[in-house]
């Protein structure tokens, strides 16, 4: 019951985004949303994207697979930090990479900065994580913990533990704990998203937002005053992240970026938040820890929850105070993706859309 009255809040909430870009007259989003359903229309778009899931879950016994994956990674770090320079350009700053493995995005920072300090985290390989494949030998300036990131009472509001009569209680105390990290970072990578490998994932729907809350309480505690975090989205319209854009207005300056060499054909994309004021944000991340707390604790069961993160928010005031912003950042966003698709062999080799 819980699960059904959380979709139909947030599918009512992003059909109000949709309908708001349409009375916009968005066309690159309309552009986009036509070419969308051509594709799910599509037995070679199926195929495309089928053959991407399976070359991605089998990696962990592919070699080529793993450092193919790797290269592209890094070409997605030289393509952002060549539009943005958000990566450390001075010997001591300090970079925090959540969900490092296989670790392109630490292995660009430290090549083009070998003086700045990295402190990595990342799932095991035997619960389903990425083969790092980052070069540590010599580098005395990188730390990397292995450790499922999902599951650490840190999250949680003050004086709250995890309750006795949590079914999984064991997780808890065999995962390993987090480092002792050495905060303020200049720099936090947050491009974690959940794999289909991965052990714990197989309990909840909703571990993707699980995820995400982690490593944005994890970033915003530990983040430097003035930092910058890089952060990995999906779908600019949906409600999930419209909020989430919000909240990051109000604290932070925020950009979009959508590399093309990886994720054109995609709906993910980066947020790129410059200036971060952790205090101000503070009331947000106590928001977070109660939301992390029901979607890991709560519903029926006690396994936990789907919740929209942002229920507190009204999605028509949110577009009346942000709708010409959130225009402005995903109009490169979906006209990336609309100009890739269009080219995309699905939709170039189908009068028919079919």
């Amino acid at each position: 019951m819980e699960q059904e009255e959380d979709t139909r809040s947030q599918t009512r909430k992003s059909n109000a985004i949709k309908d708001f870009l349409a009375q916009n007259n968005v066309r690159v989003f309309h552009d986009l949303c036509v070419l969308r359903a051509k594709g799910w229309e599509s037995d070679e778009a199926e195929r495309h994207f089928t053959k991407q899931r399976v070359t991605a879950d089998s990696s962990a016994s592919n070699k080529k697979t793993q450092h193919a994956f790797f290269k592209r990674m890094l070409e997605i770090a030289e393509e952002i930090n060549h539009a943005t320079e958000i990566f450390p350009q001075q010997a001591g700053q300090r970079v925090l990479d959540v969900c490092m493995a296989p670790g392109a995005f630490t292995e660009f920072a430290l090549r083009r900065n070998p003086r700045c300090i990295v402190d990595g985290i990342t799932l095991p390989p035997e619960s389903g994580g990425h083969e790092l494949l980052v070069r540590t030998s010599g580098r005395r300036n990188l730390t990397i913990s292995f450790t499922d990131l999902t599951l650490h009472t840190i999250y949680l509001p003050p004086g709250m533990s995890v309750p006795e009569h949590f079914p999984d209680h064991h997780a808890f105390t065999t995962n390993p704990p987090l480092p002792q990290l050495s905060p303020p970072y200049d720099l936090v990578i947050c491009d974690g998203q959940r794999l289909r490998t991965h052990e714990q994932a197989e309990l909840r729907s909703w571990e993707p937002g699980r995820l995400l809350l982690s490593q944005l309480i994890l970033a915003l505690t530990n983040i430097k005053p003035g930092g910058t975090m890089l952060v990995l989205l999906h779908r600019v319209e949906q409600w999930n992240t419209v909020s989430l854009l919000y909240r990051f207005s109000q604290f932070a300056d925020i950009n979009l970026f959508k590399p093309k060499s990886a994720h054109a054909t995609r709906s993910s994309f980066y947020l790129i938040a410059t200036g971060v004021r952790p205090d101000s944000a503070a009331p947000w991340v106590s928001h977070l820890r109660h939301c992390w707390a029901r979607m890991t604790f709560g519903g029926e069961e006690g396994r936990g929850a789907p919740l929209d993160g942002a229920e507190d928010l009204e999605v028509d005031d949110v577009l009346r105070v942000f709708g010409g912003r959130l225009i402005s950042l995903g109009h490169v966003i979906w006209e990336t993706q609309r100009d890739a698709l269009s080219a995309s062999k699905w939709i170039r080799g189908s009068g028919s859309g079919s």
